[in-house]
């Protein structure tokens, strides 16, 4: 970088503003690339705590670098990356209104996560099923038949 900065007959402010403008251009190229993780980050094999934690992490990095991510696009970028097992929930945060906030949102999907692995913790162990309350007795009725001969 030295090398790149450094100049022939360079006066310390040339060099201020040489690397000023690497930085900023350093600065420019991390935000597109962040800006395009983010919407294109799908959650994949991850928990949803997981996958929030990724997706608010990229939010963050984008804030301090100066360029805030809206906080409905926010949650339209965490939607979009859910799988199609999430499509129901999806749909209602999306059609929620007033719009969730992203911590509305990650609670919504966390509670749907717990009931689906539930129901899937379920379907594996069919003793664990749901039961009625009441017991159901069994009543043989016996009919008096005169004894054969």
């Amino acid at each position: 970088m030295l090398q790149s900065v450094l100049k022939p007959d360079s006066t310390a402010a040339d060099i201020w503003q040489t690397i000023q403008d690497l930085f900023h251009e350093n600065k420019e190229t991390k935000i597109i690339e962040l800006d395009d993780e983010l919407r294109h980050l799908s959650i994949g094999n991850q928990s949803i705590l997981e996958y929030c934690s990724k997706v608010k992490s990229i939010s963050d990095l984008l804030t301090n670098l100066g360029s805030p991510v809206d906080e409905t696009n926010l949650v339209i970028y965490t939607i979009n990356g859910l799988s199609s097992k999430y499509a129901h929930i999806a749909l209602t945060i999306h059609d929620t209104s007033p719009f969730p906030t992203f911590l509305q949102m990650k609670s919504k999907l966390t509670l749907e996560e717990r009931i689906m692995k539930k129901k899937q913790s379920q379907s594996l162990n069919p003793l664990i099923q749901d039961s009625p309350s009441s017991s159901t007795i069994l009543h043989n009725v016996h009919q008096s038949h005169p004894p054969k001969p």
